[in-house]
């Protein structure tokens, strides 16, 4: 077995997997958002999760970090911009 080094990661991004939101794409979020936040070189992780119990708001994205944040109803066009968002709460940790 091998030891690894952790990468310096600031912050997590949840994005639901649950039933719901995969009907909604879900899935196309998270590669969004991934891609997005990458470019916008933001130090975070994207997971994805099994559901997290907000059937009613899907897509579900949960920002925990800095100034945590929950997000719904989003969906892969929106990557962009929550891509800044989680920046500028990363940004202003003060």
């Amino acid at each position: 077995m091998k030891k690894l080094e952790p990468k310096p990661i600031d912050a997590h991004v949840l994005v639901c997997q649950g039933k719901e939101c995969a009907k909604h794409g879900a899935s196309d979020l998270a590669k969004s958002l991934r891609r997005a936040l990458k470019r916008a070189d933001v130090p975070c992780r994207v997971i994805r999760t099994d559901c997290l119990d907000r059937c009613e708001h899907r897509c579900v994205v949960g920002y925990e970090g800095p100034r945590a944040r929950w997000w719904g109803d989003a969906d892969p066009d929106d990557a962009k911009r929550l891509a800044k968002k989680i920046a500028k709460r990363l940004s202003e940790t003060g």
